[in-house]
């Protein structure tokens, strides 16, 4: 078979802007920016993949509290990801591999939603035919320092269910944390409704070492298709032990655990052309702090 081996390009370009208001001065700012990404994919053999990405990420804005937001490499183009995947054989058993600096996508991104460097590796067993279990598994950094080791497993049934149980263990930053996932979700003409139960093994500041994210979804928006649409709402609870770098655009990444919810609504206009707007109201389970946060934004891929 003839391997096409050229080098592919694509990218995306978003712009956002995030408003918060909050009781606590420090999380009253404002923020608009521009981040650009371009993807570059180069078959190395018949098996191997080279893939990259650099990135660039632009603020607009100079309020002096957007140091929570805003990082030292602003407006700069860097390659953040920079990685091999492919395919081999372990056990007579086949497993995917990415290895190098890529990233992860963990707890349905309640727990970690951020680059990783390592080594990622998932396999359906050995059974070709049967897809219906995702067994999963790295070793590498978060956070850029970090050292982390998971585990996860995901299941399909024929009843349009998904189950997901998960092992994170992490140093977090001296005070090594492990924290276990167990969730579910179904699926119902066009509606999504999904819970997941979060367990760590340390406490957080407020005394707190569990935690549980609810979640309702209506319709299903692809990038490809102008007007399909989705709403999404979640309500969270969760302990500070219990995420890393947690998906949503909200600052619960920011507090030491956080209880709240959050609702979003995204719609493709034009092909590759999605726009989104986001609302969240969360309280920090520590501090008390409460946070509101407007997040908007539009996005185009080629």
């Amino acid at each position: 078979t003839n391997i096409d081996r050229s080098l592919k390009i694509g990218g995306e370009v978003r712009y956002n802007t995030m408003a918060n208001s909050s009781s606590n001065p420090k999380y009253n700012w404002h923020d608009q920016r521009v981040r650009t990404r371009i993807y570059m994919d180069k078959p190395l053999t018949d098996i191997w993949t080279f893939h990259g990405m650099l990135e660039s990420d632009k603020t607009f804005s100079n309020s002096e509290n957007n140091k929570y937001y805003t990082n030292d490499k602003d407006g700069s183009i860097s390659l953040d990801r920079y990685y091999i995947s492919g395919q081999t054989t372990l056990f007579n058993v086949p497993v995917d591999v990415e290895a190098g600096a890529t990233s992860a996508y963990l707890g349905d991104g309640n727990i970690l939603d951020a680059d990783f460097k390592g080594v990622k590796v998932s396999t359906h067993g050995s059974d070709t035919t049967d897809n219906s279990t995702l067994y999963s598994a790295g070793y590498g950094k978060v956070n850029d320092t970090e050292k982390m080791l998971y585990t996860e497993i995901q299941h399909k049934t024929e009843q349009d269910t998904d189950y997901l149980a998960g092992f994170y263990r992490w140093d977090n930053y001296g005070t090594p944390t492990t924290i276990y996932s167990l969730g579910a979700k179904y699926y119902i003409n066009n509606y999504t409704l999904g819970g997941i139960y979060f367990k760590a093994n340390k406490d957080d500041a407020s005394g707190a070492s569990n935690g549980y994210v609810l979640s309702a979804i209506y319709g299903y928006n692809r990038s490809w298709v102008p007007g399909t649409y989705e709403i999404a709402t979640h309500y969270y609870d969760m302990a500070g032990t219990t995420y890393i770098d947690h998906t949503m655009s909200g600052l619960g990444s920011y507090m030491n655990g956080f209880k709240g919810f959050g609702a979003g609504w995204y719609y493709t206009l034009l092909p590759n052309v999605v726009l989104g707007i986001e609302y969240y109201d969360l309280k920090d389970k520590t501090s008390k702090d409460q946070v509101k946060t407007w997040w908007g934004q539009i996005s185009y891929g080629f």
